[in-house]
């Protein structure tokens, strides 16, 4: 029911802010470009009311199907169809195109592209529900957080880079050509941290025969993944679960929690969690309030932790 009343809602926006222009050229309901390649699909305008042409409403290309099909389609599903807003915009057509051999492309995370929309609610929606993953520490672990690092290191940081994009392909290459002996993520996996999310747009996996899945540079030495907003919004289960145990030092069992240290003779480089406690919870059952973020204060176990095993304030004062 919710799903439906969310297509009726959309739909109903997408009809109030359309404009409809004629369009020189062929007209296509779409389907009969079923066969055709994305660049000439995403180029092709479909017919939409009494032969008019919505110019904002262009064929959508399915990569993960690698088809073409109207836009609203209630026959063809695909959970992140590629599209320009204009037909006769080839260079962005090509740029989408060129894109979609990747799980996203950048528009995805819009706030104003109503596909991208549809798919943020649809994903909220899906997994905002259930108790917040356990906050785990390093009590009893064997392991204190606190890593000696080579007086000379080189560490590559990326932040908001989960997004399985050509972008991120992009900035994974540059930070591989460094040879970091460490690499740290600050966090951010598109769209929510999910399972499957995390093995395409940070393992590589590929998310389907068509399309290659996004690796993020490991460093010689160690590989840290840091928890954010996003992560949370499916309860930090994908982050804590699926994630973390392929993160820490290089040959270790997995990066244990979700902070960190790293210390040389001349530098502390701190991780910490600012997206545990990023949303509020709803007060009559137990689920994730996007739309209420929080200060964001840290969980009592880092700030002991700061104070008594990394010693921050002792740093602070010889600084």
């Amino acid at each position: 029911m919710m799903r439906i009343l969310l297509f009726l809602l959309l739909f109903a926006f997408s009809l109030a802010t359309e404009e409809t222009v004629e369009v020189e050229g062929v007209i296509s309901d779409c389907t009969t470009k079923s066969d055709t390649s994305c660049y000439e699909c995403v180029t092709t305008p479909q017919s939409t009311y009494f032969g008019k042409v919505v110019i904002s409403t262009p064929c959508r290309w399915c990569p993960a199907t690698q088809g073409c099909h109207a836009y609203r389609s209630l026959y063809d599903s695909c959970p992140s169809p590629i599209h320009t807003a204009d037909v006769k915009d080839t260079d962005y057509a090509s740029y989408v195109c060129e894109a979609a051999k990747y799980p996203h492309i950048a528009s995805d995370f819009s706030n104003v592209d109503i596909d991208a929309l549809e798919q943020w609610v649809i994903q909220y929606l899906d997994n905002f529900k259930g108790a917040k993953h356990r906050f785990p520490t390093y009590e009893g672990t064997g392991d204190t957080g606190v890593y000696e690092v080579e007086d000379k290191v080189k560490i590559a940081v990326a932040s908001d880079w989960g997004s399985g994009t050509i972008e991120s392909k992009a900035v994974a290459s540059l930070m591989a050509k460094h040879s970091a002996s460490h690499t740290i993520h600050m966090g951010d996996v598109y769209y929510e941290a999910l399972s499957s999310e995390i093995k395409t747009q940070v393992f590589g996996a590929s998310p389907n025969d068509y399309q290659e899945g996004v690796e993020f540079p490991r460093g010689k030495d160690g590989t840290w993944f840091l928890n954010a907003n996003h992560e949370m919004l499916s309860l930090g289960n994908g982050y804590f679960d699926v994630l973390l145990p392929k993160g820490g030092l290089t040959g270790s069992e997995g990066q244990k929690t979700s902070y960190f240290s790293l210390e040389n003779s001349n530098w502390k480089v701190i991780g910490l969690d600012t997206g545990y406690n990023s949303y509020a919870t709803f007060k009559h059952i137990e689920a994730i309030n996007e739309l209420k973020e929080t200060d964001s204060h840290m969980e009592d176990s880092v700030v002991e932790w700061l104070n008594n095993t990394v010693r921050i304030g002792e740093a602070c004062e010889e600084g």
